[in-house]
């Protein structure tokens, strides 16, 4: 029996070999798991006309992304092997990132073709890179980025959050069934 998860606003159906993914504890997520959060952002935001894919990066234009006009969270590729969430909040870019401490050429076009109409008159995108929690291995960077919009999404500070990473997977395919984004377990203090 197939299992499938659906965005019904378009329609979006994640496929059986996605699933395995997400039941996978040492698999990358793939760019249709990473759109289908990005939708899930897009929809608690009430910003559905605001999505844009998360493969706008990969496009050969100059402006990889449309430009947004208010406070925005997006998942991004950094065009290698690499997701992380970049958000607008009152005119300040913040970039989640937990794997690294520097952005490649790729991942600051993405953020200024994204930001550059919100950021001030000079028109220079100058994202803070968060402290956030730090993935302890290779390929959970799209799960981490999601967790972090979650968080930014209920109102917290991604980097108060210290995820339980044995729980992230499973909670995200219950969002995805469930079609709703919901904070990542945490580990007890």
């Amino acid at each position: 029996m197939e299992t499938r998860y659906w965005i019904r606003n378009d329609q979006y159906f994640l496929k059986e070999e996605d699933h395995q993914i997400l039941l996978s504890k040492k698999a990358w997520l793939n760019d249709r798991i990473m759109d289908a959060a990005q939708k899930l952002i897009c929809k608690t935001l009430g910003e559905e006309d605001n999505y844009q894919s998360v493969l706008n990066n990969q496009k050969k234009t100059a402006i990889p992304f449309q430009p947004v006009y208010q406070d925005h969270i997006q998942l991004l590729h950094d065009g290698g092997a690499h997701w992380f969430l970049s958000f607008c909040s009152s005119g300040r870019v913040q970039i989640c990132d937990s794997l690294k401490s520097a952005l490649n050429r790729n991942s600051k076009k993405s953020i200024f073709s994204l930001y550059k109409n919100v950021v001030g008159e000079n028109g220079k995108v100058n994202p803070t890179i968060l402290p956030v929690q730090q993935q302890p291995d290779g390929f959970n960077c799209g799960v981490f980025a999601i967790a972090f919009a979650a968080e930014i999404l209920d109102g917290q500070s991604p980097i108060e959050a210290t995820f339980d990473v044995a729980k992230m997977r499973d909670h995200l395919i219950v969002c995805l069934q469930q079609e709703t984004l919901q904070p990542f377990p945490k580990k007890e203090n």
